[in-house]
């Protein structure tokens, strides 16, 4: 019997590569308030992944190919990486917040598993609100220090 492909693997893996993104990160800056807002992104992935794993068969990660993605996500992480502590590091963590939500939202309407798509529904707006949270930090120590 041929296996299928799993719609949560891609979103799997972008939740793993973003916690790695954020632990990075979170490593190469000096500033206390971007190591807090990197902790917090880096904390509510890896809360999101356990949720999500227990409902994935970990054979799908053997079978499934689409690990080109992955590996193609992961360079542009490392690129990003170098950026994130010297560029506008709001608008770079804006576009991987983004990418997350689009990655949830495919995963959604892919599955057809009833409870993951509800527990989907429950972790866009965890992350959207930390997020939000973590950007208003950032806009108040800017506000701060300006």
């Amino acid at each position: 019997m041929r296996r299928t492909h799993n719609p949560l693997i891609p979103l799997v893996q972008t939740l793993d590569d973003g916690i790695e993104f954020y632990r990075i990160a979170e490593k190469k800056t000096d500033a206390l308030e971007l190591k807090s807002t990197f902790r917090k992104m880096a904390d509510i992935r890896e809360f999101s992944l356990a949720y999500i794993l227990p409902y994935i068969d970990h054979h799908d990660f053997d079978v499934d190919k689409s690990l080109t993605y992955h590996n193609t996500l992961a360079n542009r992480y490392a690129a990003l990486i170098q950026d994130v502590v010297t560029d506008d590091h709001l608008d770079l963590v804006r576009e991987i917040e983004e990418h997350l939500i689009d990655a949830m939202l495919t995963a959604e309407t892919t599955s057809h598993n009833a409870l993951v798509q509800c527990i989907i529904k429950d972790l866009i707006p965890r992350i959207s609100r930390n997020f939000d949270e973590c950007l208003h930090a950032q806009e108040q120590s800017a506000a701060i220090a300006a």
